[in-house]
């Protein structure tokens, strides 16, 4: 199912370190209380991503051969499926029917072997700095519901909501591997309810789940991160940085030593597995920023 929608976004001003802008994030999504199939699929289409650096913070797609001051990427037209995964590894859920209710349940999971055609969004990218120092995501970052009037497949539901149930990883070359640094769930607070009146109430400063969840493999249990209620948190877990909710500080991603390249990857991906992936989120529209800036203090927890 594909829906084509124009639309012209505002350009943000720059406020430090190289800006990365998903300024187009179509999504139809089509799950309910996560999993719970109903036979469509999701779109996504126009996703722009814009570069700028700071002055001595270039940056450059993986394929290119020249640093650059601005690059940009235009995302193909491809299904957004809700996944499970840990970042590295993804997986689809096996639906099927209770044998005795005949409700559709989840009945276990299938490793994915080709991320594109689930939707989930990859972009390589290196950096290099003239002076060592300390790559950050910075607190200015966001992913949230677009703006504008933007028709919806229920009424009075703002779609652009089901950002609160993306989840966005950066990961770092290191031996000619990609080594996962951090996951984000940027909405940690966004909480979806039914209103009892057959519509839904969106609560933008709700509840935060009490875990998450990161599956690495279709038999294991998935790691659990647990937020014991709170707002905002980071958990560290072999190394990975699990962060939720509104960045309080800027978030370290990595050493960066004097004029040597880093290689990058950025995925996001619709978590199936989130309290706000519903159906009623079908049409959400969402806008991405990711800030990075550099500086030489190390990490607070370090």
């Amino acid at each position: 199912m594909k829906i084509d929608r124009e639309r012209a976004l505002k350009r943000k001003k720059i406020i430090f370190g190289s800006m990365f802008v998903i300024s187009s994030l179509l999504i139809m999504i089509a799950v309910s209380f996560s999993w719970f199939y109903n036979g469509k699929t999701a779109s996504v289409s126009g996703i722009t991503v814009d570069v700028t650096p700071a002055d001595n913070l270039m940056v450059k797609f993986s394929s290119d051969t020249d640093w650059q001051k601005k690059i940009s990427l235009n995302f193909p037209n491809i299904p957004m499926q809700p996944v499970s995964g840990d970042g590295k590894e993804f997986f689809t859920a096996v639906i099927g029917r209770n044998s005795e209710t005949e409700v559709k349940e989840v009945q276990g999971f299938e490793a994915i072997a080709n991320t594109a055609e689930y939707g989930i969004f990859e972009a390589d990218f290196s950096m290099v700095v003239e002076n060592q120092n300390y790559l950050r995501l910075a607190n200015t970052s966001y992913l949230t519901p677009s703006e504008g009037d933007i028709p919806y497949a229920y009424e009075g539901v703002d779609a652009g909501q089901i950002c609160a149930a993306m989840r966005v990883a950066f990961m770092v070359k290191e031996e000619d591997e990609y080594r996962l640094r951090c996951i984000w769930i940027p909405n940690a607070q966004t909480e979806i309810t039914p209103n009892g009146e057959g519509g839904l109430t969106v609560n933008e400063s709700g509840s935060v789940e009490e875990s998450y969840k990161f599956r690495s493999s279709a038999e294991e249990e998935p790691l659990l991160i647990e937020t014991n209620g709170e707002h905002y948190g980071v958990t560290e877990v072999d190394g990975i940085r699990y962060v939720w909710g509104n960045l309080e500080e800027d978030l370290v991603i990595c050493e960066m030593e004097s004029n040597t390249p880093i290689e990058l990857k950025l995925i996001i991906w619709l978590d199936g597995e989130d309290r706000e992936c519903r159906n009623e989120m079908i049409g959400g529209q969402v806008v991405a920023r990711f800030d990075f800036t550099v500086d030489e203090k190390e990490s607070d927890t370090e």
